[in-house]
């Protein structure tokens, strides 16, 4: 919520820093039509950046992104994960 202004649970922020440009990514849940019934209606990754200016990809694709990531070398540090 801090950094994105996205107040929903079970989201990540992603940020990279590669040749002084820095890139933003919001990993969120796919939406659940049933589910959501009962918790409220929840962000799909296409409606991410509408909603906070961030681009969303599916919470899913999160661990295969940093596997690429660190597989090429990059330094990483994770603050509040739980679960990944």
């Amino acid at each position: 919520l801090y950094l994105t202004g996205h107040d929903e649970p079970d989201a990540a922020l992603l940020l990279v820093k590669r040749g002084g440009r820095a890139h933003a990514t919001l990993f969120v849940p796919t939406r659940d039509r049933r589910r959501e019934l009962y918790v409220g209606t929840r962000t799909a990754p296409d409606e991410a950046r509408a909603r906070t200016g961030i681009p969303g990809r599916p919470i899913g694709a999160l661990r295969a992104t940093l596997d690429s990531l660190l597989a090429t070398g990059l330094v990483a540090a994770a603050v509040g994960v739980a679960g990944v």
